[in-house]
């Protein structure tokens, strides 16, 4: 009887409006090819050359609508029986199964001189004659789907090329065994045959551990398979899962700085709105006054704009004037003055107006940050409540991790290599020696200092 063995399958994305960089997809094709890394290289339906195929990256993306999904990614591991080309083989028919012969991808395979064999797989879900989407890895349950196929083609190959396994598709971290699409938004089916180039678009997000545990009835908890098996992959799990607790946390603090700026510039916009309000009441008197001037200067002014009235001089010097011109001068000087305060007047409001709009502009860019975090929380880990469970279960996680491996045999791992100064750092932490963490911490800095 065939062997059943766990294996993981990760699905993630990257969409043209949501990435960080332009061409993500292009970059992540020269880092799953790697030559210290990489064993093979197999592409369909785009360019074998290399320099050629990072130009159909570079061409693909360019030619998507704003909102289009430049290509899906995923990991695959490899049970450690099957061998390098059989693997490879495995993989390219998956991927004619999955686009039905019709849609491009690329695939690597590394790890096969050490004990992590895993395929790199980018598939674009866009018919190369129509344009249109085949498979639907947009649909909800899509991820499921791909998992579930993937056993199925790998099973039926493994069976016919003669290996005694099989393997089942882990569903990764879950606290809830059916949400095994967590990493998308639910999305209604879309009609078959709509063009890849309208789907919306969505942000790239954490990629789904190894595996996870549901936890019992009363505590949930996340897990491996390998912990309390491997002291090294215990660790390694404890690193992981502390990285993904660290993630959450910095999250969560972004949400709060973004919520509390908003708040902030909120009060001070309406801060700024009741003084500019006080102040255009305040003022409204000045400007009237000289408005009832300039209309009374009128009064004394001729149909060219001189003044009424009349004045002799001599040399420069004024020598008489009527009453009615005294008089004109008089208004206009006043009227000159009132001016002068009236202008103020509307450059202190103009000022205000200036001041208003900028502050409601920030408003409207902090309350959209707000909401960008507080959406990348929901589609990471859902609800308030939802994140609190998280948040529990990896905590839990890393305990019940942590008391399944003893000083020496983290020290022995850090020794040999096994694990990184990073990884045993952290364990030395979550397990609480804190005298051996200031060891370790005195050590590194006499040394040069540390990665962390």
């Amino acid at each position: 009887m065939a062997a059943t063995l766990p294996v993981f399958l990760k699905h993630t994305f990257i969409g043209k409006a949501s990435q960080q960089e332009p061409h993500t997809a292009r970059a992540h094709s020269r880092y799953i090819q790697r030559k210290s890394e990489t064993h093979s290289v197999r592409v369909y339906l785009m360019p074998e050359d290399y320099r050629a195929r990072q130009r159909w990256w570079y061409d693909h993306e360019n030619g998507l609508r704003a909102n289009g999904r430049v290509t899906d990614k995923f990991t695959i591991s490899v049970p450690h029986a099957v061998s390098l080309q059989h693997a490879e083989d495995v993989a390219f028919n998956f991927g004619l199964w999955l686009g039905q012969g019709r849609c491009p991808f690329e695939l690597t395979t590394q790890g096969w001189n050490s004990r992590n064999h895993h395929i790199h797989f980018m598939f674009v879900d866009r018919d190369c004659e129509t344009g249109k989407r085949v498979f639907g890895t947009t649909e909800r349950n899509s991820t499921r789907l791909i998992k579930l196929e993937w056993e199925r083609v790998a099973n039926q190959m493994f069976e016919q090329l003669g290996y005694d396994v099989r393997i089942k598709v882990h569903d990764g971290l879950s606290l809830e065994a059916d949400n095994d699409n967590a990493q998308e938004p639910a999305q209604e089916p879309l009609d078959e045959g709509h063009d890849v180039d309208d789907l919306p678009d969505m942000p790239e997000v954490i990629p789904e551990p190894e595996d996870a545990g549901d936890g019992d009835d009363d505590v949930a908890f996340v897990t491996s398979d390998l912990v309390g098996v491997d002291p090294v992959e215990s660790i390694k799990f404890i690193h992981d899962v502390r990285a993904d607790l660290e993630f959450l946390h910095r999250s969560q603090a972004k949400l709060q700085e973004a919520t509390e700026r908003h708040a902030w510039l909120l009060e001070r916009r309406n801060q700024l709105a009741a003084e500019a309000g006080q102040y255009y009441e305040e003022s409204l008197p000045k400007l009237m006054n000289a408005q009832n001037a300039q209309e009374r200067l009128a009064g004394y002014q001729r149909d060219d704009g001189s003044l009424k009235g009349r004045s002799f001089g001599l040399f420069g010097y004024t020598l008489f004037k009527t009453k009615e011109r005294k008089i004109a001068e008089q208004v206009q000087i006043e009227a000159h003055n009132l001016k002068l305060e009236a202008n103020q007047v509307e450059y202190t409001r103009r000022s205000y107006d200036r001041q208003i709009d900028e502050l409601a502009q920030q408003v409207s860019r902090a309350e959209e940050a707000a909401h960008a975090h507080k959406g990348e929380l929901l589609r990471l880990y859902g609800n308030e409540e939802d994140i609190q469970l998280a948040e529990a279960a990896m905590r839990n996680g890393i305990e019940l991790a942590a008391s399944d491996v003893t000083l020496e045999q983290a020290t022995e791992a850090y020794e040999n290599e096994a694990i990184t100064v990073d990884e045993y750092r952290t364990f030395l932490l979550e397990a609480g020696y804190d005298a051996e963490v200031q060891l370790l911490d005195e050590s590194l800095s006499e040394d040069g200092g540390m990665s962390l």
